[in-house]
Order: structure tokens, then sequence, then C-alpha cells
């Protein structure tokens, strides 16, 4: 259930479509609660202990079997909807319950439809810690419930194969003594072994609500951004990590100082594809590492309630500009219209002031049904939109100068453009107009750019000039910030979830013809030149000697703290990875042997050259999967001459890699 909690007093609307309705005096904060307390839930709750009551003892830990849940009427004391193989429990075959070589597991899972019930007696109140065993072939996230309500946080099965558990805990679970009703909940596929409870605090009575104080501060002095700001995460009443993608960044001059806003969508977790992106947020700072979280600025919940039109979740990159002609900050996003039809709106709220309130106004008429709306202002006053991707190209045409809710004329189809995806920005460099977007490159896109001579084209492609980031969608935008050219962009090395963002910047540099010299996402090589790969010579390389640069550049952890350059090896978890500078004499296929070792079995690495997979995207497994020992894979690997970057990325598990030996086989190409 969710309950709908108002500020002030928010206005339902109707109207007709591509019409604009009045302004509200509210904003619908829609978190989840779940309308239920614990009393409540105890008092209706039917379901019964399966051989027994646990005794959750006041000392040491107490394990409750997964296949052990409770028994009663499905929809109360469980709910499955993929049955399987259950010889351990006749009496709810429509659970999947498996052997396995200790015992017997939970599978099968429908992420977001099932869950079990285990009653418990706890003997002493207490907080307690929820240890879980768990496996899945993907990172998948799931969490437990406490007399129907969240209590802990959001745990994840790491995603080493399906017959390899790994144990996931979680503190902060509130426990008074005597019956309780623990439910798991999970939000991927996942296999599903057992849980235990142990006390490791004293009781103090959970948080009643989610509430977040806005605006926030925090400082970053390298990518990705905004993660340690917290944010409710999608219908379960759990607390996460800030994800953000989709940056549209701005600058305004507030009070005689520059300030850059950057306007981003939010990745919902536990997220369900991109269906769940919703309430936006908008972040400033005055030098690019002192930012302000100003908080949440619109949602689905506030948007359809005032229009009367749209749909749930479905909040889509958004962009905002300024009118002078109204003295209104324009917020405009992409919506769908309905929870039925597929058909998008390109909606508009406005504001006095960059950070909001915004008040929305409807969707503009004539924007055809695309996604990813741009905003750009001429140096003469004449302001354009721009919406592009959907398989339905890129579209551009005018606004009316005094009322941005409206179109001056018709849109129309820009075409000429090399490989678009999506993501189309547009901006002004020494009187040309560029217009960069995404590409189809496969689940790893590129950024491209092209030029023209006018804001609607002809366009001419100049093609790539920022590489893939290893997973799914890239979007972009350019602005110019204290004299200097920054590409604010995302990633998702940090979640391993390409639905599942962050907003990340780095310089952009022009080249004195005016092309755009490529963004640097790989750092400085470590002794100053790249490493040289001749043909008739191996080549070995200590992996720490990875390239010099902040986090995102040289390296990546999710920590941000650089591997040891003193160490022997670097250790390295899902979705970590190093970068090698490297200038290869001759084209042609490689051996590479990599001196590894992995503490989880079935971990997996990827090898990339310039962001580009020439291994599986999944990684490959190491020779031998079981093994913690020190071991060599060897692989084949099709490499480019000239200077490249390459990568090492663990995909999943734990590796540690000491070295790696590059030789030259042959001059035919192999693999990909």
């Amino acid at each position: 259930m969710k309950i709908k909690r108002t500020v002030l007093s928010a206005v339902a609307l109707s109207l007709s479509l591509g019409g604009f309705c009045a302004v509200p005096d509210g904003y619908i904060y829609d978190y989840y609660d779940s309308g239920t307390t614990p009393g409540k839930f105890l008092k209706s709750y039917t379901g019964k202990a399966y051989n027994g009551v646990p005794k959750v003892m006041k000392s040491g830990l107490t394990k409750i079997q997964a296949e052990d849940f409770d028994g009663g009427a499905a929809g109360k004391a469980y709910s499955f909807n993929n049955g399987g193989d259950n010889e351990y429990r006749r009496d709810k075959v429509a659970v999947s319950v498996s052997k396995t070589a200790d015992g017997w597991s939970v599978g099968n899972v429908s992420a977001g439809k099932d869950w079990l019930c285990y009653t418990v007696d706890v003997a002493q109140p207490g907080e307690y810690r929820i240890s879980a065993s768990t496996a899945s072939d993907d990172r998948s996230p799931y969490y437990f419930e406490v007399d129907g309500n969240a209590a802990g946080s959001m745990l994840y099965a790491t995603g080493n194969g399906w017959d390899t558990y790994t144990l996931d805990t979680t503190d902060g679970v509130y426990l008074t003594k005597g019956r309780h009703v623990i439910k798991w909940v999970p939000a991927g596929g996942i296999n599903f072994d057992w849980f235990a409870l142990e006390r490791v605090g004293d009781y103090k009575k959970p948080a009643s609500a989610l509430s977040f104080d806005y605006p926030r501060t925090s400082v970053y002095t390298d990518n990705p951004l905004f993660l340690d700001f917290t944010s409710p995460m999608k219908d379960c009443g759990l607390v996460g990590a800030l994800y953000t993608a989709d940056p549209s960044a701005r600058v305004w001059n507030i009070d005689g100082r520059d300030v850059l806003y950057v306007y981003a969508s939010h990745d919902l977790e536990p997220p369900r594809g991109c269906d769940y992106m919703d309430r936006y947020h908008i972040f400033s700072t005055e030098d690019l590492v002192n930012w302000t979280d100003h908080g949440e600025v619109m949602n689905a919940a506030t948007s359809n309630a005032v229009t009367g039109i749209g749909s749930d979740g479905f909040m889509w990159a958004p962009d905002c500009g300024y009118n002078p002609a109204d003295s209104l900050y324009y917020f405009i996003y992409p919506h769908k219209l309905s929870n039925v039809e597929d058909v998008w709106g390109i909606f508009v709220a406005t504001s006095r002031t960059p950070a909001g309130p915004f008040d929305p106004k409807g969707y503009i008429k004539g924007v055809p049904s695309v996604i990813d709306p741009c905003l750009f202002v001429d140096d003469d006053g004449q302001p354009y939109i721009y919406v592009g991707g959907g398989g339905k190209g890129c579209w551009g045409g005018k606004l009316r100068r005094d009322d941005w809710t409206k179109l001056d004329g018709e849109m129309k189809q820009l075409g000429a453009f090399e490989d678009f995806h999506e993501a189309p920005w547009v901006h002004k460099y020494n009187g040309k107009y560029y217009l960069s977007h995404s590409d189809n490159n496969f689940e790893n896109n590129h950024l491209r750019y092209s030029v023209a001579d006018d804001p609607l084209g002809p366009y001419t492609p100049k093609g790539v000039y920022m590489l893939a980031h290893g997973h799914d969608t890239t979007h972009g935008s350019i602005v110019k910030f204290k004299d200097k050219w920054y590409q604010f962009y995302h990633t998702a090395d940090y979640s391993g979830r390409g639905n599942l963002r962050s907003v990340c910047f780095d310089e952009l540099v022009y080249n004195p013809d005016g092309s755009i010299a490529m963004v640097n996402t790989w750092g400085e090589p470590y002794l100053s030149t790249p490493i040289t790969l001749l043909a008739s010579a191996p080549l070995t390389v200590p992996a720490v000697n990875y390239n010099r640069g902040k986090n995102s550049k040289g390296y990546f952890t999710c920590s941000k703290k650089a591997p040891a350059r003193d160490a022997d090896f670097v250790t390295l978890g899902a979705e970590e990875w190093l970068r090698f500078s490297i200038n290869v004499e001759k084209r042609g296929t490689y051996k590479v042997s990599i001196r590894l070792r992995q503490s989880i079995p079935n971990s997996r690495l990827a090898v990339m050259e310039d962001a580009e997979y020439l291994t599986s995207m999944r990684g490959e497994y190491l020779p031998d999967k079981a093994s913690t020992g020190w071991q060599d894979m060897v692989l084949e690997l099709p490499l480019q001459a000239g200077e490249h970057f390459l990568e090492l990325r663990v995909k999943r598990g734990d590796i540690s890699i000491e070295n790696f030996t590059l030789s030259f086989e042959t001059e035919k190409r192999t693999g990909k």
C-alpha cells in the first residue's frame, strides 16, 4: 500500500490533451508506507509456523531454513508464481524447493511477485542482525520485513552463480520480546538457502516514517557523484543510495555569481527496467567540489495530480532553461501519458528560481511522442526544443519566445546523423551549432556529435568524442563553466546495473579546428608515456602500474580508494576495474596471460580495449572455476595498432590480479 503524504495542498485538476492548467500550491510526497502497524499486522496474520515456532535466543545465531516458511493460505503466508520440484514441502507444491548439496533451497523466484513469511518467537528485545545465504546469476536485491514493515537495509545476492551461496547481513532490525513475522521479499532472481537472527544491541523504536531534510550538502573530488545522498527506495520503505542519470548541466548567474546546476533523472531502487524512474532532484555547485542537493522537485504523483494526465513512474531525462521574457525557469521532462499506451509527452513546469519549487503546466502540444528533451536558446534569444530516441530519430523546433509551453511552428525531423540513438544535446561554440547524442553501439553506447550552421541543421556528423562506459546507455550534456568546458554523463559502475546509474563529469577540450577532442576517461599513463607493445617481444605489466588519475579514470573502486601501488597485486570486486595505456606497434591477434586468483568461486573477468569488450560482456571464468589459488587466464585478443587503453574489469566475484603479459601471435585477427 502506498500512502501519499501531501505538503501544503495538492490540487488535482482535469485538462484536455495538450492543454495547460492553473498552478498548484503543494507537492505530493508519495513515500511508501505499508499502512499497518505491527499490532494490526500480527492480529490479522493467519499463517502458522512450519515445524514449530523457532525460538530466537538471547545470544548466538538462530538459523531458519528457507524451505521452512509458514503454512497457510497463498497471499497470506506466502506468494509464489512459478512452482517447480518440491519434494520437501508436499503441502506447498506451488513453491519451488530444490535439493542442494547440503539440504534444500527455495528458487525459481519471480521478482516483485514472490515472498515468504516465517513466524519466530524472540526471547529478548533488542537490535538484531539478519544474515542470509543466497545465490544468483546476477547481482539481485532482496530485503526483509518485520510485522508488515521493511527492516534493516536492502541486501544483494552477489551474482556468483546459482550454486555459489554467499552471506549477506543487515543490522538495524529492532524486535520486541515475543511473536514476530519475518517476511523475505526478493526483487530479483535468487536462490534462498537460509537466514539467521542474532542480537547485537539494545532495542529502540524504529522511525515511523521516511523523512529527508533539504537542502543538503556534500563534497565530491572525483566521480561518481551524489551516492552518499540518501534516497527512499521503491515501494518498500527502505532508504538507499541516490542513483542519478541523464544529467543536464546549466549555468545560471545568481546574485552576480556563476552557479552550475545539474537537472538529473532518478533511478529508483530496486529497479524494474527504467519503469520506476521518478522523483527528480536538482543539484548545484560553485566550484565542482562542494555540491548541494536541493531535494525532490517533481514526481509523477504531483505531475499527474495537477495535470490530470500521466503514468506511474516513467519520469525520464529532464532539462531546464531560463526565459528572460517572463523571468521563468522552464523545467521540461518526458512522461508517459497513461499506464496503458506507450505515448509520451514533453511536460513543462515553471519556477521563479532555478531549484524550484516548480509548478506543472501540462505538456507541449505538437511535440512527437519522443523522449529526451533538450532546450537551447540562441544568441538572438530564440528558444529551441529538441527530442530524440525510441527509434523515432531526432526532432527539433522553435518555441514561442514569450511562452515556452507552446511551439512556434511545427517541429521537423533532423536527419543525416551518424548512428543516432537518443539523448540529443545542443550547444554553440565559435558560431557553430553542436548536436551531441548517444549511438547504438550494442549495450555500450558512445557519445557522437554533429555540427551545423543553423540550430535546425543540416548537421554534418563528426564522429565519436566520448567512449562507452561498459554498461548499456550513455547520456550527456556539454556546458561551459568558469572558462572551461565540461562533459556531464552517467555510468553504472557503482551499482553494476545499467538501470542504477550515477552522474559523472570530465573536462571537455576543443581542438584548434573546432573539433572536440576525445574526452579522457582513462587517466594518464603510470610511467608518463604509454607502455610500448612490440610485436617482437612479450610485454609484462604489473597490475599496480595502472594509469594515474582519480577514481573512474585510471581505476574504479566502489570505495573510491586507489589500489596500493606498493603491493604485489590488486584486488577488485564486481564492476571494479583498472586501465592501462598501451601503444600497440602492430595490429593483430595477441595472447594475453593474466596472473590472478579468486576468493569467490565462479568469478569472472572481462578485458576491454578503448571501452569495447574483447571478451564476453559478462566476462570469462577463470580456468579453474573452483580454485582460490593463483592461476593463469590465457586469452587471444584482437588489438588495434596505435595508442589505446586496456581495461581489466571484474564482472562478478572478487579477483586479485598480479600482472598480465601480452605477446604477438598473428596478423590475422580473431574474436571481436
